[in-house]
């Protein structure tokens, strides 16, 4: 994950189905839920659908032990800084939210951790 470029998350996984692949909404095959939005986002159990060397592109990017499995994560960085992840939402709460809330909270992490 090149600094500025794709990072592993819900649209990059063999679990995702939706928009752009297809014309359908958003959605994490593995929870069962509908994704208020489909890039930045994560969980524990991102799956790469084409694996580099027999190693999932999300273990390449961090320790996965490192996760809670009932939690969303959240990329940030890019551009000029390295990614980073922080924790988003659980994943509860997260198939509740709508694109709007995502935004909204991306915008305000964005902002906690500009200094990071």
């Amino acid at each position: 994950m090149p600094n500025g470029g794709i990072t592993p998350d819900c649209v990059h996984c063999k679990l995702y189905r939706g928009q752009p692949h297809t014309e359908d909404e958003p959605h994490c095959e593995h929870h069962n839920m509908k994704l208020p939005y489909p890039i930045r986002a994560f969980c524990a159990n991102f799956v790469d659908p084409e694996p580099s060397g027999g190693k999932d592109w999300l273990d390449q990017e961090l320790d996965r032990t490192q996760l809670r499995n009932d939690f969303m994560y959240l990329w940030l960085g890019g551009h000029e800084k390295p990614f980073f992840y922080v924790p988003l939402a659980s994943i509860k709460d997260y198939g509740q939210w709508t694109r709007e809330r995502f935004l909204e909270e991306l915008a305000e992490l964005s902002e906690k951790h500009k200094e990071d």
